[in-house]
């Protein structure tokens, strides 16, 4: 089927060399940015008398321009093209659904005492998030689950402010989940110690705190001190139970992500697991709205920096379930600085 535009780019007017492109409408706004080898074959290949995807039609239904800007390497290409999606978000180009509306559990690091809180849409720069997490319930699961041994502040400042000035803690204090910086119980270096234990304990470094803990229950033991001992029993207790039913896994120097993508014409499925210190932590599921066609490499190109973009990259090591070149450029632009960074397809061995 041969498809008629109401306008197309002169041939001899795009270049032959690697870059990358972006279409526009009548009035201005980026519609969808990709990157090429070759720039003529590539948008040429739009107007081709072959079928397209859905999407793909209608994007250039609604396009009226096109321009590029050519790169040196494919590096380039790729931090450009990341550059452009975020600066324009296209919306013909890959994406995470309803992005925004996905929880996240934040620290208000800022604050003289921070606070821990479950949230959703914009995140701030002065903020430390971890996420997102598929649902609210998971989010929140954890992070309360996690204040039975890390009592951080979770109230609001109003209700904290309030505390202050009445000189009455709140009934979590009461019941352990938290420190009551209110009433000045901890300092304010003691409590943000606390924090960074709970983002330690988040990102799987727990097991330090587990071995302090355990060290802590033996000494009141032998102290006679039984109700403090039970005390630290129940804290021992929540972190295993937290971690436990996910200990699948390998030794305690691994940690790494995995990323397993499987798409059809309609979506691309993407399932992230989070390993830690040998420890599953975490396991996510996302959906993406297919909106052109794209090889599995490129699909990893585009997820990846889209995923990482919020959230901190913490290994040196990513799983895929894709064949890719070895010079694809992911790990550059991922990991800028140290260079250090590996992405494969393991093809044996216990990964």
């Amino acid at each position: 089927m041969t498809m008629k535009f109401a306008w197309k780019p002169r041939s001899s007017d795009i270049p032959t060399k690697p870059g990358v492109y972006r279409f526009s409408d009548s009035n201005g706004q980026i519609l969808y940015v990709g990157k090429a080898k070759h720039l003529r074959n590539r948008i040429n290949s739009y107007f081709a008398s072959r079928e397209q995807h859905p999407r793909t039609t209608e994007m250039l239904s609604q396009a009226s321009a096109v321009d590029w800007l050519i790169v040196n390497s494919e590096v380039e290409s790729l931090q450009l093209e990341h550059t452009w999606i975020n600066e324009f978000k296209p919306p013909f180009n890959v994406r995470f659904r309803d992005d925004k509306s996905y929880p996240w559990i934040c620290f208000t690091m800022k604050e003289e005492f921070p606070r821990i809180m479950v949230v959703r849409g914009k995140r701030r720069k002065d903020n430390l998030y971890f996420g997102p997490y598929p649902n609210a319930r998971e989010a929140r699961d954890l992070s309360e689950n996690l204040l039975r041994v890390f009592p951080v502040r979770s109230c609001s400042d109003q209700q904290f402010n309030r505390a202050q000035k009445t000189q009455r803690a709140c009934m979590l204090a009461d019941i352990g989940k938290c420190s009551a910086p209110c009433i000045s119980k901890v300092s304010a270096e003691e409590h943000r110690d606390i924090v960074n234990q709970f983002t330690a304990a988040i990102k799987g470094n727990f097991r330090a705190k587990q071995r302090d803990l355990q060290q802590r229950m033996k000494e009141a033991s032998d102290a006679h001190e039984f109700e403090r001992a039970a005390l630290y029993r129940d804290q021992v207790n929540q972190l295993e139970s937290i971690y436990q039913p996910t200990s699948v896994v390998l030794n305690e120097a691994d940690s790494f992500d995995v990323f397993a993508i499987f798409s059809d014409d309609l979506e691309i499925s993407i399932q992230v697991l989070n390993v830690r210190q040998g420890l599953l932590i975490s396991q996510k599921h996302f959906l993406l709205d297919v909106v052109e066609e794209l090889a599995p490499e490129d699909i990893l190109q585009r997820v990846l920096p889209q995923y990482y973009l919020e959230t901190p990259l913490e290994v040196k090591e990513i799983l895929v379930n894709l064949e890719l070149a070895p010079d694809n450029g992911i790990s550059a632009l991922l990991d800028n600085d140290t260079r250090q960074l590996a992405i494969h397809k393991p093809l044996r061995g216990r990964k």
